[in-house]
């Protein structure tokens, strides 16, 4: 007979594998089980250094994975990305990339939450026309394996809300509800009674001029739902204790709702 390192080592180890000797058998068991995934010709043409069994080894496990992950999205055996859909309304855009931008929304179940929109500025974007300010509707989103930057998915506006840009004085209000909301929750914390509370808002201030009696409503029914409210105290000056400075907008604000004069003098210069 030849040499045994002239035949192929499958072939050798096969013949090993047979041996009586017991930590042998185990041992030869496992090596023909490698080498028979790989031609013989091969390894007898390459050698056997370290080095061409680990690249080996690792193009066989890569292959494995690739062929195990096929055979089991085809069977539905993969678990489905972790896809949320809820009701949301568009509080923030922050402009993330040329082409992407970063949509921050207030949601029914999920609370506050931020999403990547890619490729939304594009003019051919499948978000083109429905990402903008208080704009609300359904949305899927892919939540991030790390961090609290989300995949926005799909979009479907119910709410436009075009009247919220009639006047400067009616986007300012909605800006302002929208920003003291954002200050009064903790990310991704669900509450259903605040989301209920924005739309409220934004609905009422897009379908007539927002007044002050509207915007110290809003104050007062936020303070509310925050278990902060007194009766005999403003509710901005409850919001105030607990949420630090209110938005610098409130003083804008006020100046365009309220007539001359009206403005009592706690709601002068203690709302900062």
């Amino acid at each position: 007979d030849r040499h045994p390192v002239s035949r192929p080592p499958f072939v050798v180890a096969a013949r090993e594998a047979r041996s009586p000797h017991p930590h042998t058998s185990i041992h030869f068991v496992k090596v023909f089980w490698f080498f028979s995934l790989t031609p013989a010709r091969d390894w007898i043409s390459r050698g056997f250094s370290s080095r061409r069994w680990h690249e080996a080894s690792c193009r066989m496990a890569s292959g494995a994975v690739y062929a195990r992950n096929c055979i089991a999205k085809r069977c539905g055996l993969l678990d489905p990305p972790d896809v949320q859909s809820t009701r949301a309304t568009i509080i923030r855009l922050t402009r993330l990339t040329d082409t992407s931008l970063i949509v921050h929304w207030f949601t029914e179940t999920q609370g506050l939450i931020k999403t990547v929109a890619k490729g939304a500025r594009r003019p051919k974007s499948p978000f083109a026309g429905q990402l903008d300010l208080f704009f609300g509707g359904e949305i899927n989103y892919q939540r991030a394996e790390r961090g609290d930057l989300h995949a926005l998915r799909e979009v479907s506006i119910l709410h436009w809300r075009e009247g919220l840009r009639r006047d400067y004085t009616t986007t300012l209000f909605a800006g302002y509800c929208c920003q003291l909301l954002e200050c009064a929750v903790e990310p991704e914390h669900p509450d259903p009674d605040m989301h209920n509370l924005l739309d409220r808002a934004l609905d009422h201030a897009a379908a007539v001029e927002p007044s002050l009696r509207a915007f110290r409503h809003y104050e007062r029914e936020l303070a509310r739902l925050l278990g902060i409210s007194h009766d005999q105290r403003q509710a901005h000056l409850s919001l105030q204790d607990a949420l630090g400075n209110l938005p610098s907008s409130r003083d804008a604000l006020l100046e365009r709702l309220a007539p001359s004069g009206d403005l009592g003098s706690s709601d002068c210069g203690n709302h900062r």
